[in-house]
Formats: structure tokens, C-alpha cells, sequence
């Protein structure tokens, strides 16, 4: 062999390592990315379980606002409203990391029923009324949409969160 043939050998040999390389770039930042959704995942489902947390923490505000907003003390107000807050933000930020592919049909679709479950009580709604301002304007005509829709309704909140229904002890666990 002389030295252009080595030359050639080289090129070959040096194409393939760099062929291989691009490969093994390619699958880690695959494999990032898998990552990082599945975080993304977790911390979604934590952050909604937090919430619901919450609503387990105060369970006469949570009943009593959801029945009539107005009738709860301005202290119990604010804690209603906090907790509402967060369960919108959730449900906001769900909306658009399914926007961008980051999130699935079917949790949008569950956190959203769940949040519209909440809205659709009498001081749910009375709540949304004054506060949706501080929400983006997407979220606020998404859930508009759903909530003027006397459509296929979600569950009342009693039904799905059994600890608010004191009238029926056995229920809770």
C-alpha cells in the first residue's frame, strides 16, 4: 500500500467514526429528551396531586365555597381562591405543554374535567367570574367555551371527591 491508498483507507475509516459519532450524539439526545419529558411528567402529576391536596386540607371552605362563595368569611375567601388558583394554573400549564407535544390528550383532558368540575359549582362559577382575569386569555376562552357548553358535563365534585359530601359518612375513607 502506498501513501494515497492509506490517504483513502484514512478518509474511509475517519467518514465512519464520524458517522458513528453523529449516531451516538443523535440516540443521547434522544434519550435527554425522554428524560426530560418524563420529569416533566412527574412533576405535573405531583403538582396535581398537591393541589388536590389542598382541597383535602380545607374540606368545609372547599364545600362551602363551591355551594355559595359569598358565604365564606374573607379569610376562608382568600383560601378558596388559592387553592382555585392553583388548580387553574395547573390546568393552564397543562394546556400548553400539550400544545407544544409535551403533554397528552388524555391528561389535558382529565386535569381539565377536574377543574371544570370545580368551576361549574354555583361558587365555583362565582369565583371564575372575578378571577379568570388573571389568567392568559387562551385559557380563559378554553374553559368559557366548556363552561357556557351545556354539553356532556363532568361529574358534580361531590361525586369525585367523596370527603365533601359530610352527609354521607360512609363514603369517606
Amino acid at each position: 500500500m502506498n501513501a494515497s491508498e492509506f490517504a483513502i483507507l484514512g478518509f474511509g475509516v475517519g467518514g465512519f467514526a464520524a458517522a458513528v459519532g453523529i449516531f451516538c450524539v443523535a440516540l443521547q439526545i434522544r434519550r435527554g429528551r425522554e428524560l426530560a419529558l418524563g420529569l416533566i411528567h412527574q412533576y405535573g402529576r405531583l403538582t396535581f396531586q398537591r393541589n388536590l391536596d389542598r382541597l383535602a386540607r380545607y374540606p368545609a371552605v372547599v364545600q362551602t365555597g363551591l355551594a355559595d362563595f359569598s358565604q365564606l368569611r374573607s379569610q376562608d375567601k382568600m383560601v378558596f381562591g388559592i387553592i382555585l388558583s392553583h388548580l387553574v394554573e395547573d390546568y393552564e400549564q397543562t394546556l400548553e405543554m400539550h400544545q407544544r407535544g409535551l403533554e397528552s390528550r388524555i391528561e389535558l383532558n382529565r386535569r381539565g374535567a377536574f377543574c371544570l368540575a370545580l368551576l361549574k359549582e354555583p361558587g365555583g362559577l362565582e369565583w371564575w367570574r372575578y378571577a379568570q382575569r388573571f389568567f392568559d386569555d387562551e385559557t380563559r376562552s378554553h374553559l368559557d367555551i366548556h363552561l357556557v357548553d351545556p354539553g356532556e358535563s363532568p361529574p358534580p365534585v361531590s361525586d369525585t371527591l367523596p370527603w365533601l359530601r359530610p352527609d354521607r359518612p360512609e363514603d369517606v375513607e
